[in-house]
């Protein structure tokens, strides 16, 4: 808030209440669509701002069925793509690092592949690696940076940790989510246990990763899915607020809170401003002003 013009006087107590000259008023006055449209370019600007950073999902209940995507992960809820093998091949354009495509029996399928939520995934189909000398991980490259992605681990030891890992532009990592102990004792397609990991990047997501430390036992997942994630309001909002304080100082005589938040000067601080004409003409007396 500026301080009363009786704290700031000009030339002495006498002069606190002396009238101001008109053009230092209009240079203070030529100020204020000037500083709206730099207040409106700072809210632009915080677009790009805000608009930045990856949000990682994991929900530690049954994932089941499509349904049980997480909410706010993407725009209109449900992915552009779900790669569920069902075919017995991997589709879409993704390419991953290893592994293969386990038919039906000794598999860990998500739950409702084959059309029934009854606690078992025997019967449909899921991407397993048996692993190696190091952890059993598989990495999905995704086509087109998709700003949101997903999947779901199915099946891994009981002493396993796993951890899931994000990838932007150039394979540059976006984050780890985990450790989380997820492994039972079984291999003979219990859902219980199966769990989703996605992720949103408005950067875009290159490829996503899942790993468990220890190779024994390898690694089985399913679900693999993309789409375009929900936009964040805050974005939205600076965008909007941005082009609208752009559009009313564009107007002859802009009627806008954000101008009349700016006030008028005091009289007291009118002296620094004389130099301030949009012309750099001191004095010059402009008539634009806000109302």
């Amino acid at each position: 808030m500026w301080p009363s013009p009786a704290t700031i006087p000009r030339g002495g107590p006498e002069a606190a209440n002396a009238p101001v000259a008109s053009d230092n008023i209009g240079a203070a006055e030529a100020l204020k669509p000037v500083l709206c449209w730099f207040l409106a370019l700072i809210l632009l600007l915080g677009v790009a701002s805000t608009s930045s950073g990856a949000t990682f999902f994991f929900e530690d209940t049954p994932y089941l069925s499509s349904a049980d995507v997480p909410v706010g992960l993407y725009a209109g809820g449900s992915p552009t793509v779900l790669e569920d093998f069902e075919d017995g091949t991997l589709d879409f354009g993704i390419t991953v690092s290893g592994g293969r495509a386990i038919p039906p029996g000794r598999v860990d399928s998500v739950d409702a592949d084959d059309g029934l939520i009854d606690g078992s995934g025997t019967d449909g189909i899921a991407w397993f690696t048996e692993g190696g000398t190091g952890p059993a991980e598989l990495v999905f490259t995704l086509p087109d940076l998709p700003t949101a992605a997903g999947i779901v681990w199915t099946d891994g030891d009981e002493d396993h940790i796993t951890f899931f890992e994000a990838f932007g532009p150039g394979m540059v990592s976006l984050g780890v989510l985990g450790p989380f102990d997820l492994g039972d004792a079984f291999n003979t397609g219990e859902t219980a246990e199966d769990r989703f990991f996605g992720v949103s990047d408005p950067g875009g997501i290159l490829a996503i990763r899942v790993a468990n430390t220890n190779a024994s036992g390898g690694l089985e997942v399913d679900h693999v899915q993309f789409g375009l994630m929900v936009p964040e309001p805050t974005t939205f909002s600076l965008l909007a607020l941005g082009l609208a304080t752009l559009a009313l100082g564009a107007r002859r005589e802009p009627a806008s809170v954000l101008c009349k938040a700016l006030g008028d000067p005091p009289r007291g601080r009118c002296a620094s401003w004389r130099s301030a004409a949009l012309d750099g003409r001191p004095g010059r007396r402009l008539t634009r002003r806000c109302s």
